[in-house]
């Protein structure tokens, strides 16, 4: 299915099918259209999910490559997958595999069944969901669950919220000491860009890992509108869906093993992170610099002013360098930074 332009679908009736209806054994692909930026803004109040399966059927495999896919709902079945029921559980039904590929998938579920998953009476028939790419973003409420069955998440960018009695995952919450956060501003404890950035392109061990922006929040406080469905940006605020508390997200989440350390390049930035005793992550951003003596001590290689702004600064103790940083304005290798330095970097400047 091919999204061109911006889509609506609802699924009102209590007992019967979602907005999609994908049973067990059927597949269905979803994309952004001919320039991938179609859109698809989903609501179910249903018993079944709002892309899957019906009232008691599992649900069918489903692969999402790139588009903006938002979907809201409420009642016991999910918003993607299937609720088999009781009996289903009992004898082993699964839902087929949902894969993430791609895109940007926002889902508010409002219910006791999962976010991406089973039902509330048929928790064990999740599938697998593979989140491979994409801006993936879960909101739960109530006493549901954002993700079913097993989660293996090997890219793309993953931000789950829970309120109420929600969960994480039905099966393990130690993903959290797994993720790493890349913010966007400057934060104490994630990783400190240079410069703001709405898009990234980040490579984890030297391997493409995420293309894309940041997370974004939608809400629907009333009736069901292309409309009302408000999309925030990432520096506004966002309503959560129990209706109290103003939120701020300019961070990206990903997934790394943490039994060893990843160097990350985000923007071009290269990182260190480190995992540490608590179960999260160190982090130590790579400074380039140019070769000793040459001058450049922003490492872009060039020497311009702002090398000599950089020296300046660290002269008067405004900013502390790294050993690299030194040694590339240390012009007249007596071992310190002084003006005379500067006047050296000022020469190489004008080819004096």
């Amino acid at each position: 299915m091919s999204l061109e332009g911006t889509n609506l679908l609802e699924a009102t009736s209590y007992t019967t099918y979602g907005f999609i209806h994908l049973p067990k054994g059927t597949a269905l692909t979803i994309d952004g259209g001919s320039d991938g930026d179609g859109v698809l803004y989903g609501y179910k109040y249903s018993q079944g999910a709002g892309i899957g399966g019906g009232t008691n059927e599992a649900g069918g495999a489903l692969t999402i490559e790139s588009g903006h896919i938002f979907i809201k709902g409420s009642k016991t079945g999910p918003l993607i997958g299937g609720d088999a029921g009781m009996t289903a559980s009992t004898v082993g039904i699964k839902n087929d595999d949902v894969t993430i590929a791609g895109g940007e998938v926002v889902l508010i579920n409002k219910a006791t069944g999962q976010g991406i998953g089973g039902g509330n009476k048929s928790a064990d028939c999740a599938g697998t969901v593979y989140i491979t790419g994409g801006n993936v973003t879960t909101i739960t409420d109530f006493t549901g669950a954002a993700i079913g069955g097993d989660l293996i998440w090997t890219g793309g960018s993953f931000k789950m919220i829970k309120t109420g009695n929600a969960i994480w995952q039905d099966r393990t919450t130690s993903y959290q000491s797994r993720v790493a956060v890349v913010g966007a501003m400057r934060f104490d404890t994630a990783v400190r860009l240079l410069e703001k950035a709405d898009y990234f392109e980040v490579y984890v061990d030297d391997e493409l890992y995420y293309t894309g922006g940041l997370h974004r929040y939608y809400y629907n406080e009333s009736s069901v509108t292309a409309e009302n469905f408000a999309i925030a940006t990432p520096e506004s605020t966002y309503n959560t869906i129990h209706g109290s508390g103003s939120y701020y997200d300019t961070n990206l989440y990903f997934m790394l093993s943490h039994d060893s350390a990843h160097t990350l390049v985000v923007n071009g930035e290269k990182f260190i992170v480190t995992p540490n005793a608590t179960g999260g992550w160190d982090y130590e951003r790579v400074v380039p610099t140019g070769e000793p003596g040459s001058g450049d001590i922003d490492g872009d290689g060039l020497v311009t002013m702002s090398d000599i702004t950089q020296l300046v600064r660290v002269i008067l103790e405004l900013d502390a360098p790294t050993d690299g940083q030194t040694l590339a304005v240390d012009m007249d290798d007596d071992g310190r930074l002084t003006m005379a330095d500067v006047v050296l970097v000022i020469h190489k400047l004008l080819g004096i």
